[in-house]
C-alpha cells in the first residue's frame, strides 16, 4: 500500500481552502477522472470516520472507490484514505 501526501501553499484564507477541499461532492469540479462523489450511510459531512463513494472515468475505463475521512481538523488539515 502506498501513501501520498501533498503540501501546497495557497494564498487564500485557511477557512475557505478547508471548505473547498472538504466538499467531496464538488470533487468532480477539481478532478479530470472523478465523475461524482456522495456520502455513504448517515455521514452528513467531513467528519473523521465518515465514508464516501467516488465514481471515476478515464476513457472507457470506469471504477468506483470507497474512502474514509481520517483527518478533519478545520481549518488546518483534511485527509482521507481510499
Amino acid at each position: 500500500m502506498s501513501e501520498r501526501q501533498v503540501d501546497i501553499t495557497i494564498e487564500a484564507p485557511r477557512e475557505l481552502v478547508y471548505d473547498l477541499l472538504s466538499d467531496i461532492e464538488a470533487m468532480a469540479i477539481w478532478s479530470p477522472e472523478v465523475v461524482r462523489c456522495a456520502w455513504l450511510g448517515n455521514a452528513g459531512g467531513p467528519n473523521v470516520g465518515a465514508q464516501f463513494q467516488g465514481w471515476c472515468r478515464n476513457g472507457r475505463r470506469r471504477w468506483s472507490t470507497i474512502s474514509t475521512i481520517v483527518v478533519a481538523d478545520p481549518p488546518a488539515a483534511f485527509g482521507w484514505r481510499v
